[in-house]
């Protein structure tokens, strides 16, 4: 009596993962504005585009400010050094790219040192976004910080994602997909092709025998040779059977031994209406999924000037990540701005 109450408590714990695993599939705030970089209405702006981004594609944009670096970061790492630093911070953002599980585009920015930080996952830049992607972002948006304008930065950034990863989604948009025989559809055997032609010749036979039989039944004429059973019967009529009576009972015969051999053999012949369908899915976007990445940045601050001495534009960094420890290349992803 008590076995009720302790499943239905199992069917509601099942209910509730079901239901968490699909709420955790969607990132809830996209934007974690803790060095109150934008404002209100630019942050919900970019996330609406980013949840569409998500939603249609399977790719996220994942924004993370902070007013200085944490304390984990400084250790060990001279300031003054900008190299140094920007190394640091694009090892930090690596860091926070994997544990925030981002598949897509990691931004990070930090107020002192004013720096800009993008990660792009591995499998993000093989199509979605490019490392040639990222070093465009990492010039617009540093254009917009440096001119002191945050949400401009923020929203033209995050557009620029959203709009380079439609245009190179993967090509049609939809798919055609073949179906294979429904093996839930009536079959029918290869002997049935025959039976409208077998009821047409027993027709046709037995409209023969009834004629034959009035033939005989109004007699025939005595010959030299014997009875002769009339003009009208001809060859055919000789002896009981004749050319038609072979004819249909070699037909009845074949088709009698096909259905015999479908029936207990199991070859079945597909229907007319159970050809291989062709129908349209929608495309499902992205599929790979991000485990690595690599990152580029530069400076915003007023002392900037141009580019630090990585590649990745003319203001951009270099790779700085690549690996658990933050490696690839050491020309320093990032830098102040």
């Amino acid at each position: 009596m008590y076995a009720f109450p302790n499943l239905r408590c199992l069917f509601l714990a099942g209910v509730s993962l079901v239901l968490g695993v699909t709420a955790s599939s969607a990132r809830p705030v996209y934007i974690q504005d803790n060095g109150g970089f934008f404002s209100e209405s630019a942050k919900a702006e970019a996330s609406r585009s980013i949840a569409n981004l998500e939603q249609k594609l399977h790719k996220e944009v994942f924004v993370q400010t902070f007013p200085g670096l944490p304390a984990d970061v400084q250790r060990g790492v001279d300031l003054q050094d900008k190299a140094a630093t920007a190394r640091a911070i694009g090892q930090w953002a690596l860091k926070e790219f994997k544990s925030s599980e981002v598949n897509g585009v990691y931004i990070l920015l930090v107020k002192s040192p004013a720096h800009l930080e993008v990660e792009v996952g591995t499998d993000t830049q093989k199509q979605a976004f490019t490392l040639r992607d990222r070093g465009t972002l990492v010039n617009l948006m540093l254009a917009d910080l440096r001119a002191k304008q945050y949400d401009e930065a923020l929203v033209n950034g995050v557009n620029f994602v959203a709009q380079t990863m439609r245009a190179d989604a993967p090509v049609g948009g939809r798919t055609t997909v073949a179906q294979p025989y429904d093996l839930r559809r009536p079959r029918e055997h290869a002997g049935g092709h025959f039976l409208p032609i077998i009821i047409g010749l027993i027709v046709v036979w037995v409209v023969f025998r009834l004629v034959r039989s009035l033939f005989r039944g109004g007699g025939g004429t005595m010959t030299g040779t014997g009875y002769s059973s009339g003009p009208m019967m001809g060859p055919m009529s000789s002896g009981g059977g004749g050319f038609f009576s072979s004819m249909l009972g070699g037909i009845f015969g074949a088709a009698a031994g096909n259905w015999m051999y479908d029936r207990f053999s199991g070859r079945d012949t597909p229907t007319f209406g159970s050809e291989p369908e062709v129908r349209q899915v929608d495309d499902p976007g992205y599929t790979g999924k991000d485990t690595d990445a690599s990152g580029a940045g530069g400076s915003f601050d007023d002392n900037s000037g141009g580019g630090n001495s990585g590649s990745g534009g003319d203001f951009g960094g270099g790779d700085s990540g690549g690996g658990d420890s933050g490696g690839g290349d050491s020309g320093g992803g990032g830098g102040d701005f």
